[in-house]
């Protein structure tokens, strides 16, 4: 495609096709997480309580952690409205107005594509932050688990 907005369509095509990539990254690394913080928890947690072992403080932090790990990842992995895609209509209609020039079609579709990006943005940091919180949660698990099984 050639034209003077050219360049803004394809960095604003370039631009969302990153955020897509990030989002199932987030959403892949968040169940990973998800899943090992489990696997340590039933089996550090396990063997702490193994033959009647007692339940002691870091026992009940450990579960907690893992409960909070868990309440983080879901909502982390919640269905979000995420646009990563234009709608064909609004395409077509723009190229429809009378009188209209390719390079206003493309300027259009370019400025909705920010407004994407934009929109995308705000709701993947808030996730990135989440996840964030996720993993500090986990390492929190992990030390209060090696915690609990010393000494036993």
């Amino acid at each position: 495609m050639t034209g003077k907005y050219a360049l803004a369509l394809e960095e604003a095509r370039r631009g969302l096709d990153r955020q897509a990539t990030d989002f199932a990254n987030l959403r892949t690394r968040t169940t990973s997480l998800l899943g090992i913080g489990g696997t340590l928890v039933s089996v550090l947690g396990g063997l702490a309580i193994r033959s009647g072992g007692e339940l002691r403080c870091t026992t009940y932090a450990a579960i907690l952690s893992f409960v909070a790990l868990a309440l983080l990842s879901v909502w982390v992995l919640a269905p979000r409205k995420v646009t990563f895609t234009h709608d064909p209509k609004a395409i077509i209609t723009a190229i429809d107005v009378p009188d209209a020039e390719e390079d206003d079609a493309v300027a259009h579709l370019a400025e909705q594509m920010g407004t994407q990006y934009d929109d995308n943005k705000k709701v993947l940091d808030r996730l990135a932050q989440l996840y964030t919180i996720a993993a500090s949660v986990f390492v929190i698990e992990v030390f209060t688990l090696l915690l609990d099984l010393r000494g036993r």
